[in-house]
């Protein structure tokens, strides 16, 4: 539709709790208006105008794009595999980033362009790259090159609170990841819940949010820790 001069094809929801409060249904007339005279945001449903076709919205329990169990925290909800193409390279961004594995010289553009171009498609495959595959892509020489790869092996043996922040599992950032790690040392994967609410800061929601990720990406972090 046109509205004041701009083609508008999609509009913000926010989130569950506001399509619930705004009652909107599959199939419906809906009014729109461009907040802020910039962004496109539902503001109302015509509910005397449904015939019966509409269906309700139901809260997703499984990703749509990995198919794997999702982090339903109300207000968002959320994919946990780590192998989802939908958030792998945010994942790799962090992984390699100066409060995680600190890997110099893997910022966005260089983890956007390698996952483009097929060399890594999990955090596991940071570690895999090689030489020539690297110096075949546009813009690398070899010095840049060398430098990546000598930053990646420079990564392995960090501290396990650094590589739990790595993850990236909701809730749990850098002082989560170091109470974690000064707790249960190797064993933090396998803390149940209860052993993770008797920490000193941690709550339900961290501890489902753990518990959840852990059992999502298991196989994944094992090998990893392997390798790092």
């Amino acid at each position: 539709v046109n509205i004041d001069g701009a083609t508008v094809k999609s509009a913000t929801l926010h989130n569950f709790d506001e399509i619930e409060r705004l009652g909107v249904q599959k199939g419906d007339f809906i009014s729109i208006i461009r907040s802020g005279d910039v962004i496109p945001k539902m503001t109302g449903v015509f509910k005397q105008r449904r015939d019966g076709s509409q269906t309700p919205i139901e809260r997703p329990h499984e990703c749509p794009v990995c198919g794997s169990m999702l982090l339903d925290e109300g207000v968002f909800v959320k994919c946990q595999n780590l192998e989802c193409k939908a958030r792998v390279i945010n994942s790799l961004i962090h992984f390699a980033s100066k409060k995680c594995l600190n890997i110099d010289g893997l910022g966005d553009a260089i983890v956007n362009l390698l996952f483009d171009k097929g060399l890594i498609a999990c955090i596991k495959d940071i570690y895999g790259l090689k030489f020539d595959d690297l110096m075949a892509l546009e813009g690398f020489k070899e010095k840049k090159v060398n430098n990546l790869l000598n930053a990646i092996e420079a990564s392995k043996g960090a501290e396990l609170s650094r590589f739990i922040t790595g993850l990236g599992c909701e809730h749990i950032g850098e002082v989560a990841a170091k109470k974690l790690a000064s707790s249960f040392g190797l064993g933090w994967l396998d803390v149940s819940f209860e052993e993770l609410t008797s920490l000193e800061g941690f709550g339900a929601e961290m501890a489902n949010s753990l518990t959840d990720f852990a059992e999502v990406n298991r196989a994944e972090i094992l090998a990893l820790s392997q390798i790092v």
